[in-house]
């Protein structure tokens, strides 16, 4: 059961969005993208984006991240975002996360609402499952790593082992 729900969007939908997205920023379909720099040029693009790298003390053990849709902040642990810096498949996940609920939520303007919490939601109107949907589609963009295997998605994309599974598994639905 989850606290809010989303407009539905597939994975397909999302990827549509990513490639748009993608074009927007010219970042082509190559393995590597980089995001921390990628916050940098969001927030120069995006007058409603900004982000802050904050003591790892300030948030819960378990919230790596958070986006204020508001406000169109995003707050990531200094942990998370050093690690990310470092080539961290994890810390890089986490920040192409918030990524994702910024453009679904703030940029695209997808409604987020309230849910009755006694009705199990479809994963495709999740805002995790569509952000963390995003994050996999562009760290590891189909049209340009859909032939890899789940090593080189790891060692070229820069991403956990569990990531790439997962990504791996949808290409091949």
């Amino acid at each position: 059961m989850h606290d809010y729900i989303v407009e539905p969007l597939s994975r397909l939908n999302i990827r549509q969005i990513v490639k748009a997205f993608r074009k927007f920023l010219g970042i082509k379909y190559e393995s590597y993208v980089d995001v921390t720099t990628l916050l940098d040029v969001l927030s120069k693009k995006f007058k409603g984006f900004s982000y802050q790298v904050v003591a790892n003390n300030t948030m819960p053990k378990k919230v790596f991240a958070t986006t204020d849709i508001n406000s169109g902040k995003i707050r990531i642990k200094q942990k998370i975002f050093d690690n990310a810096c470092d080539g961290d498949g994890f810390g890089r996940y986490c920040i192409a996360h918030e990524i994702g609920h910024f453009i679904l939520l703030k940029l695209c303007g997808f409604e987020l609402a309230k849910a009755d919490t006694h009705i199990i939601t479809p994963k495709y109107m999740d805002p995790e499952w569509q952000a963390e949907c995003f994050a996999g589609e562009f760290l590891m963009g189909y049209d340009a790593v859909k032939n890899y295997s789940i090593d080189e998605l790891v060692t070229k994309c820069v991403v956990t082992k569990k990531a790439a599974t997962y990504q791996y598994n949808m290409f091949r639905k």
